[in-house]
Parts: C-alpha cells; sequence; structure tokens
C-alpha cells in the first residue's frame, strides 16, 4: 500500500534457489498490476479503488496517499479517523481484488484456508510500536490475514535478490539498497 500507488508480488518459496528470490507480480483490478493508491466513496454509498477522473470528481469523499501510521509520534502524524476509515477500505478491497482475480496464482476456500502468506510493507522509519498497531489495525479491523508487516527497505532488499537479466548477485558479502521512493529515500545495509 503505497504513498502513490500499490502493487502486490509473490514469492513462491519452491522457486528461491540460494540468494535468488524470484517475484511474480500480481493483477490487482482487472489487467492492472499497479493501482494509484485511491479510494472513491460514492453517492451510492459503494466504495471504488482504482477510480476513474468521473467517479473522482463525482464522488463524495476520496482519500489518497495513506503513508500516516495509525500510532503516531513525534515523527509522524497519526492518521485523520475520515483517511483510517477509508484507508480500511482500501485495504479490505484491494485484498479482496487481488485474491479474487482469476489470472492470480492463489487459492482460498470458503472457510478462508490459504495456500499463501501476507506481508504487507510500512514506512521504513516507523518505530516497532507503530508497526504494532498497523498490524493489529490490519488484522483485526480490515479482517486481512496478515503474516507480518515488513519495512519497505526490507522489501527492498529483497527485491534486489530478485534474478534479473544482467546485474551481479553475490553469494555472501554486503548490499547497499537505495530505495528511491515518491516521499521518502530509504537506507538499507
Amino acid at each position: 500500500f503505497g504513498h502513490g500507488e500499490t502493487s502486490a508480488a509473490i514469492v513462491k518459496s519452491e522457486r528461491v534457489i540460494e540468494n535468488h528470490i524470484p517475484t511474480e507480480d500480481l493483477f490487482i483490478v482487472g489487467e492492472k498490476k499497479v493501482i494509484p493508491s485511491i479510494i472513491c466513496l460514492m453517492p451510492s454509498g459503494d466504495y471504488v479503488i482504482d477510480p476513474t477522473a468521473y467517479q473522482i470528481a463525482k464522488s463524495t469523499n476520496f482519500g489518497v496517499c495513506f503513508k500516516a501510521p495509525i500510532l503516531g509520534n513525534e515523527r509522524h502524524e497519526i492518521i485523520s479517523s475520515t483517511n483510517k476509515e477509508l484507508f480500511q477500505k482500501f485495504i479490505t478491497l484491494t485484498y479482496e481484488s487481488i485474491i479474487s482475480g482469476t489470472d492470480n496464482p492463489l487459492h482460498s476456500d470458503i472457510n478462508g484456508n490459504r495456500d499463501f502468506n501476507v506481508y504487507i510493507a510500512c514506512p521504513s522509519g516507523w518505530t516497532e510500536n507503530q508497526i504494532k498497531a498497523y498490524k493489529s489495525f490490519i488484522i483485526n479491523t480490515c479482517k486481512s490475514p496478515v503474516a507480518d508487516i515488513v519495512k519497505e527497505s526490507r522489501a527492498a532488499y529483497i527485491a534486489t535478490r530478485r534474478k534479473v537479466s544482467g546485474g551481479i548477485r553475490t553469494q555472501g558479502g554486503n548490499t547497499l539498497v537505495i530505495d528511491f521512493g515518491s516521499s521518502t529515500i530509504d537506507f538499507t545495509y
């Protein structure tokens, strides 16, 4: 759930070989693998993720850019109650859209049993208490089965381990990951 855009990927554990972590981007809405982090509340009471400009103009309320934490501190202001409600709907509808996508290799039955674990990234600057509050919000309020929350810098590190044409993948040694985000730059060593 990004500041400007949201995307999802799957890592199939049986395909991980040594330090190569192949990921596969998932469809979120239709044939889109990346959507803007925007949700609209329409006059009908329906919520729309990935809205058109027309839907945004006609909406009674909309939320964008969900980076404020559930638990604030001196560095990060707490999310507003309006954005918290919109973010809850955004998380819920995005998750439902991903798992219901017929082109995605995820399996879930009517009892909620699934053959995958869900990990969500959060800003690297969040404290452990902010991460715990975020995880609790996603599990208890959004009813999304999250195994854990991963800092964005760690997610960027995992992305560097993907096997891509060219590039160097070390079997040891050190790696510096510089993640240029839309509002921050994160460094992981």
